[in-house]
């Protein structure tokens, strides 16, 4: 991996996991479907999306087109996950939330950033769904969130973005995205 891989996957796990804490607060995971809740976890999950496309942007060094690019497609990317996880509650398995918010971040990285490659675009998707997947498990095993309060679902968010960020941003790498973003603009 070089120099611009290793700052990739940093910005990524930096910027999801200081979303997490700063953005979550107690009881975001719902125990009902809620389109008022889907909504506010997508405007949180945007500006800590944006956060984390202005890191990988910094971190990739690319022009300021295609930075735009990158914050707007994240902020896309995490705002869907965010929104299908506050919005969706326990009749849908967690499962299929991780397999749609996988599928978001795979059409941001498609639509936005202007990925064709299938497999790229899979690994993206399937990535991103891991990581929620594992970071969950991680949680639950941990006992997180400690307690219902502000810190305690802040620690719990923090754990997944550090988890998130380590999955999707090393498969990334191994890729090839953070390189193919460099590339697109000669």
């Amino acid at each position: 991996m070089s120099a611009r891989d290793l700052a990739w996957i940093a910005g990524t796990v930096l910027g999801l996991a200081g979303g997490g804490f700063a953005l979550h607060f107690p009881g975001s995971y719902g125990d009902q479907v809620s389109l008022g809740a889907g909504l506010f976890g997508f405007v949180l999950g945007f500006v800590n999306g944006v956060a984390l496309g202005i890191l990988q942007w910094v971190a990739m060094g690319v022009s300021r087109r295609r930075g735009v690019r990158l914050v707007l497609a994240m902020g896309i990317a995490v705002g869907a996950t965010h929104g299908l996880h506050d919005g969706t509650g326990s009749p849908i398995p967690y499962w299929a939330v991780a397999l749609v918010a996988g599928v978001s971040v795979a059409g941001a990285c498609a639509w936005i950033l202007g990925e064709r490659d299938r497999t790229r675009l899979a690994a993206i998707g399937l990535a991103w769904a891991t990581g929620l997947i594992v970071a969950r498990w991680i949680g639950g095993v941990l006992g997180l969130p400690w307690s219902d309060t502000p810190l305690g679902w802040s620690t719990d968010h923090a754990l997944n973005g550090i988890v998130v960020g380590l999955v999707w941003g090393v498969a990334t790498a191994a890729i090839r995205l953070p390189e193919r973003l460099r590339a697109a603009e000669a």
